[in-house]
């Protein structure tokens, strides 16, 4: 009897634990339910660098190197045109004297010079002023009174595109005409390039020449390779014409000395045009 209810209470207590366990199955069936599965964006890959992409990292680390030479070029040419200046003045006691006689006088130096019919010639007027000459007074140096006037005309001469070997020698003559025909003053002789257009484009060939050879040997000595040229800048142009020296003649035929005075000899130089530029090769 004693087995008999110890069997009972086995049973009793193994029905206690299964309908506990058929209660508490759902409950720890969802405590232990994994979570519903979460979405993660990830931003998208970078695209490789193209050759339109400036500022990639692959393009910042193979930054290329610049070489920056300077070029010179020049030129120099025998002048083929001139210009020169030429002055008459006239002193009277009267004005209207005075401008007459100006008048007369500017007028046969000009049929002196156009009958020479010089190659290009060409002649305009400079300047013409009128000023009256003072005195003071005896006794009075706080007043003084006109006692004259002086009219002064002045021409510019200039002749263009002559054969350089006869600039010179007509140039001087062009002067002694007009000494000799009236001119009291003769000044500011000039030699230059009617047209120097090609002369300057010759030297700023030579300057880039200049800048790609000095480049070319540096890329030479350091052992790197010059990939092209970036950058052209024109530094420069410059022109340096030769000025002569002519003697000044005032009032020719004031002496006897002056009036024997030889042909003017007058030396034409040469004009030199320059060229300077910047340039700038990528390594």
């Amino acid at each position: 009897m004693a087995n008999l209810s110890t069997q009972r209470k086995s049973v009793v207590a193994l029905s206690f634990l299964v309908l506990i366990s058929a209660f508490s199955m759902p409950a720890f069936a969802a405590s232990v339910a994994p979570h519903p599965a979460r979405t993660v964006v990830l931003p998208p890959a970078k695209p490789a660098c193209s050759t339109h992409e400036h500022h990639c990292i692959a393009h910042e680390k193979t930054s290329e190197g610049l070489i920056t030479a300077q070029g010179h070029g020049e030129v120099k040419v025998k002048p083929d045109s001139l210009s020169f200046n030429i002055t008459q003045t006239t002193t009277k006691t009267k004005l209207a004297e005075a401008r007459d006689e100006n008048n007369r006088e500017v007028q046969k130096i000009i049929s002196a010079l156009k009958a020479e019919n010089a190659p290009g010639f060409k002649l305009e007027s400079n300047n013409i002023s009128i000023y009256p000459q003072r005195e003071q007074v005896e006794n009075n140096r706080r007043v003084a009174k006109v006692v004259g006037y002086q009219v002064t005309h002045s021409l510019k001469v200039s002749v263009y595109k002559v054969a350089p070997d006869r600039l010179g020698e007509l140039g001087g003559k062009l002067v002694d005409t007009a000494l000799n025909a009236g001119a009291t003053q003769a000044d500011g002789l000039n030699f230059f390039v009617a047209d120097l257009a090609p002369v300057r484009s010759e030297a700023l060939s030579l300057a880039v020449k200049d800048a790609q050879n000095k480049a070319a040997t540096v890329a030479a000595a350091a052992n790197i390779e010059l990939k092209g040229l970036t950058s052209l800048d024109v530094n420069s142009q410059t022109q340096d014409f030769p000025r002569p020296m002519m003697a000044r003649a005032m009032f020719k035929g004031a002496t006897a000395e002056a009036d024997a005075v030889a042909e003017t000899p007058v030396e034409t130089g040469e004009v030199t045009i320059s060229s300077d530029v910047y340039a700038k090769y990528k390594f």
